[in-house]
């Protein structure tokens, strides 16, 4: 009561976890859960598109990330449009620099993951893209190539960097 839905969903479903497998184990005739609602907003009252940046704000922050080590990250999501999955599961060898070219063909996303003793850990899994017209080929436009210069300049001599290593690596060249 006086929550709201992404409070209360998250919390009913751990719930209904765990009634069904009581339920399923014998503690209980049947899951008491299975039966309520899910909290559903008031559709009238919910934002559902955040209004994009002005041509002005996307430049600013273009400007701002100018030879900062999220400058490719930042240029890919603004000129291209591409998911943070999309831009994570880039490698090097996915770009064809001499024909102008790059393709999409993984994404990469965080997953969480329990041990045995219900200790949570995060990792990094390398998946297919979102859609199958997520698996594409796009042009390296002027300001991409030279945010993917200067990133790759940054990167120097990283005994990671092979074709099969990260575009977008941690200093130890993980993604």
């Amino acid at each position: 009561s006086g929550c709201s839905a992404p409070s209360d969903n998250p919390l009913r479903q751990v719930l209904d976890a765990v009634m069904r497998n009581a339920a399923k184990n014998g503690y209980l005739a049947k899951n008491p859960v299975a039966n309520t609602p899910k909290f559903r907003a008031n559709r009238r009252n919910t934002v559902r598109v955040q209004e994009p940046w002005t041509r002005d704000e996307a430049q600013q922050v273009l400007d701002a990330i100018i030879d900062k080590p999220i400058e490719l990250f930042v240029t890919l999501a603004v000129y291209l449009g591409l998911r943070k999955s999309e831009i994570l599961g880039l490698k090097w060898s996915d770009f064809d620099i001499p024909a102008g070219v790059f393709t999409i063909r993984r994404s990469v996303r965080e997953i969480s993951r329990y041990d045995t003793l219900g200790k949570r850990t995060t990792v990094m899994v390398e998946e297919d893209p979102k859609t199958a017209t997520s698996r594409r080929t796009l042009v390296i436009t002027r300001p991409v190539a030279e945010a993917l210069m200067r990133h790759k300049a940054r990167m120097g001599d990283t005994p990671s960097f092979t074709p099969d290593s990260w575009v977008i690596a941690s200093r130890t060249g993980t993604v």
